[in-house]
């Protein structure tokens, strides 16, 4: 195998996961991706555990891109389909751009045990396509839990790739070893704040913080902050009936400025 191919599936795919690794949705990403406590649709990404919470299906789209550069872009989409204590979801993603694609598709799992412990898995596999070096592909697994102490406060924990697989052999490239503990407190109806300590194996160590103003059953206002590649993100999420709609602009200080929107239908 080509030691060109090995470097480029290493540095571009660790800058994809800079930007496009998680996509945890447009809700998650507003707050400063403090998402492992959190309940969300999009926890088949941030903590899996968190899909136990969810009460009916769920179809979901997500699309973020760099406003200094469009091609660059990440689409998701996701179905989440709850049968008694489980919830199972699929999904997919793809990021990239002419020269280079990274796509994951995978299954996820949550479990209800009780009222207060929730439990997940997500197993994904991985590949990536180099312009002129072909393709390369891997297998991962995510697990995550979540505990509820009481009305007001939820913690979680969640560790990717535990594994440490990898695209190639030669190299240890490309998917991430990361683990995260955090907690959230809903202070009122209204306002809930997360909060998230997460580490990169040979990598930052970051911490993030969220706080979500909910004025009304269908509007909500979110903003969050992430230290370690330090960045700022804001946003809004509206609903109307089954359909919701989830913004996000992120101002990052290493691959610039991006947007995300986050569509969802509860069947």
């Amino acid at each position: 195998m080509s030691k060109w191919y090995l470097f480029s599936v290493c540095a571009i795919g660790c800058a994809a996961d800079l930007m496009g690794q998680s996509n945890a949705g447009a809700r998650l990403c507003a707050l400063g991706g403090s998402g492992v406590s959190v309940r969300d649709e999009w926890s088949l990404i941030s903590n899996p555990a968190g899909l136990a919470a969810i009460r009916k299906a769920v179809l979901l789209v997500s699309s973020e891109s760099i406003l200094t550069d469009p091609v660059l872009s990440t689409q998701a989409a996701a179905i989440l389909v709850p049968v008694k204590s489980y919830t199972t979801g699929i999904h997919i993603r793809s990021y990239g751009f002419a020269g280079y694609k990274e796509q994951r598709a995978g299954l996820a799992v949550g479990k209800r045990f009780g009222p207060k412990l929730l439990i997940g898995a997500n197993f994904n596999y991985h590949q990536v396509a180099v312009t002129g070096y072909g393709t390369a592909s891997a297998w991962s697994a995510d697990w995550g839990v979540q505990y509820v102490l009481n009305k007001r406060y939820v913690f979680g924990a969640q560790v990717s790739n535990p594994a440490r697989n990898s695209y190639v052999r030669e190299l240890s490239s490309g998917i991430p070893v990361k683990i995260g503990f955090g907690g959230s407190c809903f202070f009122s109806d209204k306002v809930l704040v997360t909060s998230a300590l997460q580490k990169t194996l040979d990598g930052e160590t970051e911490w993030c913080y969220g706080l979500e103003y909910t004025p009304a059953r269908w509007f909500a206002l979110r903003g969050g902050v992430t230290t370690g590649s330090v960045h700022y993100s804001g946003g809004a999420g509206f609903q109307y009936r089954q359909f919701k709609i989830d913004t996000a602009a992120i101002i990052r200080s290493d691959l610039g400025n991006s947007s995300q929107i986050s569509i969802s239908y509860e069947f």
